[in-house]
């Protein structure tokens, strides 16, 4: 039988992206600019980011975002949902609905983000949090032991009730903070900060999480976007997991 991380490490590996093979890459510049005006009168709030061919003939992938779409070749269609192979009983979107959400993320450098932990560490996660989060506080106490089992934390601030929220002025004084990581930490600890206005980021990580699925926090990813179950959080457990996914994606 195997072990709990195990498992775990395994459930995880399936949400990785995988492989896609498309019939062809290279789309007509005619043809790609005729799906583009489609999508922009079916998706007028969307950007486009990415379009590409799938394995049905006249069927097109369109990446806006963390989602995925399909759009008939005359841009008349567009179809939601996951594109399943039923002879190989394969899920054709995991695979670019999981990179997009990845591209996404990694367009987050660290100085978009408060961290906890030299670069240098061998994992790293990300985590949304909302300072008046409980869960949030409890996860904040074990930053140490985080570090020190070898992942590095950074934080995106996402203020569960709203941009126009007391959390969201507690989250701001953080990031405005000559200290961002200790005023964090003292916030956390329900210590009043010192009001600081600034150029933040948070309206960005909170439509970043929407892009992702969060829906509560604390809310923690890989930095491939892959969702870590809460029973992981504990120091030690995560770095398994962690540890056992670089060692599949190595692989790959």
């Amino acid at each position: 039988m195997k072990s709990p991380i195990a498992a775990l490490a395994l459930t995880l590996s399936l949400l990785a992206p995988t492989a896609i093979v498309h019939a062809d890459e290279a789309i007509p510049e005619a043809t790609a600019q005729e799906l583009r005006a489609a999508l922009a009168r079916l998706l007028p709030d969307r950007q486009v980011d990415r379009i590409r061919t799938t394995p049905i003939a006249g069927l097109y992938e369109v990446t806006n975002g963390g989602r995925v779409y399909y759009i008939t070749g005359d841009g008349n269609h567009l179809i939601t949902g996951h594109l399943i192979d039923t002879r190989v009983q394969e899920d054709l979107s995991a695979g670019p609905i999981q990179q997009a959400k990845a591209d996404l993320l990694a367009a987050f450098g660290n100085d978009m983000t408060i961290n906890y932990g030299g670069a240098d560490l061998p994992y790293e996660v990300v985590v949304f949090t909302d300072i008046d989060c409980g869960y949030c506080r409890q996860l904040h106490q074990q930053i140490a032991a985080y570090n020190d089992a070898g992942i590095r934390v950074r934080y995106f601030l996402y203020p569960r009730a709203g941009l126009n929220s007391e959390s969201y002025v507690k989250a701001r004084n953080a990031w405005c903070a000559d200290d961002p990581a200790a005023a964090l930490t003292a916030a956390k600890a329900n210590q009043p900060l010192d009001t600081k206005v600034c150029d933040d980021p948070i309206a960005a990580h909170m439509e970043l999480g929407e892009e992702l699925g969060v829906n509560g926090t604390p809310t923690i990813f890989t930095t491939d976007a892959i969702p870590i179950p809460g029973f992981a959080r504990a120091p030690e457990r995560m770095a398994a997991v962690l540890k056992q996914l670089a060692m599949e994606k190595a692989a790959q």
